[in-house]
């Protein structure tokens, strides 16, 4: 039952529960045995070097990054290249009707890629119909292919062939 207190309040609970934020003396003395206990031994004493092998651990990673970005690049440049060649060497070819002409035009055109790694086919060849007899309107298609050198090939990396084609019909007249 209630009992009145001083001012005419009521308590609703039992006298003999105690107060919520009263702890019980055990819960004290394990709580100051806690802070009197030494703080456990650490095994880093300083983290000087911390920074250095953090950098030495994501080198390899930046470093095959910037070998990847730099040879998509490559591909790029090459495949616009090898197109650029390619029509020209057919425009060259629709004139000219002369395969040596058209080699020698991809070699010029392929500026930034080294011309011995180019290599050229030209369909139909010379010595076959219609080519070999009056070829005008007949068409002559030209595929300029180049072996890009990959950084660090003997580990086991795949080679780079980009291709490049154009075809034009021909012009010249025997």
């Amino acid at each position: 039952a209630a009992t009145p207190r001083r001012g005419g309040c009521t308590l609703d609970w039992p006298r003999s529960r105690p107060p919520v934020h009263a702890a019980p003396r055990a819960h004290r003395l394990v709580r100051a045995a806690l802070h009197r206990l030494p703080a456990p031994p650490r095994t880093v004493k300083s983290d000087r070097g911390q920074a250095i092998v953090e950098f030495a651990m994501v080198l390899p990673l930046l470093l095959a990054l910037i070998v990847a970005v730099v040879l998509v690049a490559e591909i790029g440049v090459a495949r616009l290249a090898l197109e650029h060649a390619a029509a020209e060497a057919a425009r060259t070819g629709a004139l000219t009707n002369d395969d040596d002409l058209m080699r020698a035009t991809v070699a010029a055109a392929v500026t930034p890629l080294d011309p011995k790694l180019v290599s050229v086919s030209i369909d139909p060849p010379r010595t076959q119909p219609p080519r070999s007899g009056a070829p005008r309107g007949s068409l002559i298609r030209i595929r300029v292919r180049y072996v890009i050198p990959v950084p660090l090939g003997f580990v086991g990396l795949p080679q780079f062939v980009v291709e490049g084609a154009a075809a034009r019909r021909i012009e010249w007249v025997p």
